[in-house]
C-alpha cells in the first residue's frame, strides 16, 4: 500500500493464496487505485496454484509474472480497457509488527512485516508514468488455517504534524473469541504503545457513515482517534470466508485520521495536541453481513 497525495492517488496491491471448500488451492492478484474525485479502480486476475512460486530461505512470493519480496515488488494487471504496471523498492522504517500475541496460536494471524516504509520506483497506468521518491507506505500479511470471519483494520503513517507517528488498529472476530477482540499499536513521538484485549482501549462506531472512533489510555496519556472515509472513496467486493458463507469486503486507501493526545494534569484531562492525516489512511471492513452505514 502506498500514498501519492501530490497526484491525488493511492494504491493497494494484494497477493492472495487460499483453498476453497473443496480443498482446491487458488491464487489471485489484486490492484486497487484510489483517485481523487473518481470511483476506485479494481483490477484482479486469478491463477492456478502452479503459477505461484515462493522461497523457504527468504520472503519471496511470485504470482504469474508479478512478485513481492521484502525489498520491493513488481506487478502487471490488465483488463479490457485498463492496464497497470508497478516497479517498487521498499525502505523499511520500523521492525515487523506482530498484531496478535503468540498465545492465540497461528490459526488466524495478522502481521505487518513492514508497518512503516518508504517506497520508490514507478507506476505505469494507461501510458502515464508516475515516479515515486520515498513515498509513505506499508506491507501487511494475513494468514492461517482458520482466518478470522470478520474484522475492521486501520493503518495510518501519514500524520502531517509528525512523520514518525503511525498507528495500526485491528478489531477481529478471532476463532478463539466469541466477541470482537481489539488490538492497537501506536508509535507516537518516538515511543511505542501497545494495547491487547481487556486493556484500556475501546472502539465504537461513529455517528457518520464509515466512521470509527477509539480511545486508549496508557502512561498518563489518553489517545482519541477518529477514522473515516467518504462513500465515494470505498471499494467493495464479495468475500468468501472459510465456512463458505458469502461475506462482504470494503476498503479504502484514502481515509482520514484525526488523533488527539490528552495529558492528565491535576486530576483532569487536558488536550495536548492533535495530529491529522487527510485522504491517506487505510481502512478495511470484512463482515458476514451487508455493511450498514
Amino acid at each position: 500500500m502506498l500514498d501519492l497525495p501530490e497526484v491525488g492517488k493511492a494504491y493497494w496491491f494484494r497477493h492472495t493464496l487460499s483453498r476453497n471448500l473443496q480443498g482446491v488451492a487458488q491464487a489471485e492478484l489484486w490492484a486497487l487505485c484510489f483517485q481523487e474525485g473518481k470511483p476506485p479502480l479494481l483490477l484482479s486476475e486469478s491463477f492456478e496454484i502452479e503459477a505461484v512460486r515462493s522461497s523457504e530461505r527468504f520472503f519471496f512470493l511470485q504470482t504469474g509474472k508479478s512478485w513481492l519480496r521484502s525489498q520491493g515488488a513488481l506487478g502487471y494487471l490488465q483488463s479490457a480497457d485498463q492496464a497497470l504496471h508497478w516497479e517498487l523498492e521498499f525502505e523499511a522504517l520500523a521492525p515487523p509488527l506482530q498484531m496478535l500475541p503468540a498465545w492465540l496460536g497461528r490459526r488466524a494471524d495478522f502481521c505487518s512485516p513492514q508497518p512503516n516504509l518508504l517506497c520508490s520506483g514507478r507506476i505505469l497506468s494507461q501510458g502515464q508514468e508516475i515516479r515515486l521518491d520515498r513515498e509513505p507506505g506499508m506491507q501487511g500479511h494475513i494468514w492461517g488455517s482458520r482466518p478470522a470471519r470478520e474484522w475492521f483494520w486501520a493503518h495510518c503513517n501519514t500524520f502531517l504534524e509528525d512523520e514518525n507517528t503511525w498507528l495500526e488498529l485491528l478489531s477481529t472476530r478471532h476463532p478463539r473469541f466469541h466477541f470482537p477482540a481489539l488490538f492497537l499499536h501506536l508509535r507516537y513521538r518516538g515511543e511505542d504503545f501497545r494495547w491487547l484485549p481487556w486493556q484500556r482501549l475501546r472502539l465504537q462506531k461513529g455517528q457518520a457513515p464509515w466512521t470509527v472512533q477509539f480511545q486508549a489510555e496508557k502512561q498518563g496519556l489518553r489517545f482519541r482517534c477518529t477514522l473515516s472515509a467518504p462513500e465515494t472513496a470505498l471499494a467493495h467486493a464479495p468475500w468468501q470466508v472459510v465456512s463458505g458463507r458469502p461475506g462482504h469486503w470494503s476498503s479504502t486507501k484514502q481515509g482520514n485520521a484525526r488523533l488527539e493526545v490528552w495529558k492528565q494534569q491535576g486530576g483532569a484531562w487536558v488536550l495536548y495536541e492533535s495530529l491529522s492525516a487527510f485522504e491517506t489512511s487505510s481502512l478495511e471492513w470484512v463482515s458476514l453481513q451487508e455493511p450498514k452505514t
